[in-house]
């Protein structure tokens, strides 16, 4: 159980009851806290856990959520050091002071003690998936020409095949290169 005291009484951190009280840093298995709460170890949250907004949004301003990060380490042979890999996800305020104001969620990236910035891979309100620039999926070709390779599907007519003309929308072509390309297909 995780105990509450006021700002500015002593605690102990939990791992060590003889260790000297530090002014209120909740720490669990630590004695050198990093953060306000800093647990090392394994935990459960039974609930919702909540990144609320940073602040309110206004007439000139949107407000976004509180990051949520996850940081890998990385040994760089040419600076003989560890480098964090820095990625957070955010929800962010879209079309702030407008009718259809909305949110998006969005990955961002920083190497080493650069902020993390926009990667340009974010999830719409609406589920819409916006990917990073450049980004190619396997097999490498666009849904055009991907749709040339599906003319069996053509009646002598000219007219589309109806059992199949929902198959070839974009994004059931990109799930079908994924899946094709993870030997699932």
């Amino acid at each position: 159980m995780l105990q509450v005291k006021p700002a500015g009484s002593a605690c102990r951190c939990w791992d060590n009851p003889n260790s000297h009280a530090v002014p209120w840093s909740r720490c669990i298995n630590t004695a050198t806290p990093a953060s306000t709460l800093d647990v090392k170890g394994s935990g459960s949250i039974r609930g919702m856990l909540a990144l609320p907004s940073i602040g309110t949004a206004t007439a000139t301003k949107g407000s976004n959520s509180q990051p949520l990060n996850f940081t890998a380490s990385s040994f760089n042979i040419g600076t003989g050091t560890a480098v964090n890999q820095n990625f957070r996800w955010q929800a962010e305020s879209v079309r702030n002071n407008n009718a259809t104001a909305s949110g998006t969620l969005n990955l961002l990236f920083g190497s080493g003690t650069t902020a993390p910035v926009e990667t340009g891979l974010k999830v719409a309100s609406n589920g819409q998936i916006t990917l990073a620039k450049g980004q190619t999926f396997p097999g490498g070709d666009d849904h055009r020409s991907h749709r040339r390779d599906r003319t069996h599907r053509w009646g002598n007519d000219g007219q589309r095949d109806a059992e199949h003309q929902h198959r070839d929308s974009p994004t059931t072509l990109i799930v079908e290169r994924i899946l094709r390309s993870a030997g699932h297909q």
